[in-house]
């Protein structure tokens, strides 16, 4: 139960840390000066990075997936 609360309590973290790093783009976006247009396009690249492991790690995260497998080839 422990380790459950660890996983959503990192997962929420992970979202606030998200969702501030958006609202700092936004904000980017709007003063629309070259150096933070910049800095925002890799704030953007980093926050897309992040998705894909999320959601990869989303996918793998099943009742069954913490169980090894065999794989043949």
């Amino acid at each position: 139960m422990l380790k459950e609360q660890k996983e959503i309590k990192s997962k929420l973290d992970n979202i606030s840390f998200w969702q501030g790093l958006i609202d700092d783009c936004t904000v980017g976006l709007e003063l629309e000066d070259d150096n933070i247009l910049s800095e925002v396009k890799n704030n953007l690249e980093n926050l897309k990075k992040d998705f894909d492991k999320f959601d990869l790690e989303n996918m793998l995260s099943g009742q069954y997936d913490k169980y090894d497998a065999i794989l043949t080839l």
